[in-house]
């Protein structure tokens, strides 16, 4: 189950997001600004959190659960896993927004800041408590197990790797403008497909 929000801590993760969502960068943030787009004093918001990285960490690690709380949810109602694959590629083209956002998280968790470290620290701490995008990988392995898809002598965490690293390659590919594209989209979604079910391994 994700956290639950008090109103002013909640009013602060939307103030983060509303400024990410402009382009801002995080890094650059300061806790004042934060406050002051949440309506929020400065010295209010040190009484729910201890510093800049701890505030926007738990911001960028409650908008990533509650996006792929949502992803999950739907992918669950699919009938099949290449319905559950197409699904995850309609929700990647559909939220201009949230992969934009995913990108940017991606960039933020890389980077070995403090921010980043933070960010690690609070998912290890929350552990099976939040919806992580490894959920989603799992729900994807788990389908295909269902399925008989069997990727021998392949380690798991390789399998999941190069899952996302395809999804990852397909977002990049949807933020492109057409101009700049060499297929089409469905093209390029078969092909993302084809290569996620060549790495699941054959079907049994």
């Amino acid at each position: 189950m994700d956290m639950i929000l008090s109103p002013k801590v909640a009013a602060l993760f939307t103030a983060i997001e509303s400024l990410m969502n402009e382009g801002c960068d995080v890094n650059s943030l300061t806790v004042a600004q934060i406050a002051g787009r949440a309506g929020i004093g400065k010295g209010t918001t040190y009484d729910y959190f201890k510093n800049k990285e701890e505030l926007i960490g738990g911001a960028i690690v409650h908008q990533i659960s509650m996006i792929c709380r949502e992803i999950c949810a739907e992918m669950a109602k699919k009938p099949d896993l290449e319905a559950m694959i197409y699904y995850l590629f309609d929700a990647i083209d559909n939220k201009e927004y949230e992969k934009t956002a995913f990108l940017k998280v991606v960039n933020i968790v890389t980077d070995n800041s403090p921010l980043s470290r933070e960010i690690e620290k609070t998912i290890s701490g929350r552990g099976g408590n939040m919806y992580m995008p490894e959920r989603i990988l799992d729900a994807i392995l788990n389908q295909a197990e269902k399925e008989g898809y069997r990727a021998e002598n392949k380690p798991i965490l390789y399998v999941k790797l190069n899952i996302a690293a395809k999804l990852l390659a397909y977002t990049m590919f949807s933020l492109m403008p057409g101009t700049e594209r060499e297929c089409d989209i469905a093209s390029m979604r078969r092909m993302v497909c084809e290569g996620m079910l060549a790495e699941l391994g054959r079907r049994q």
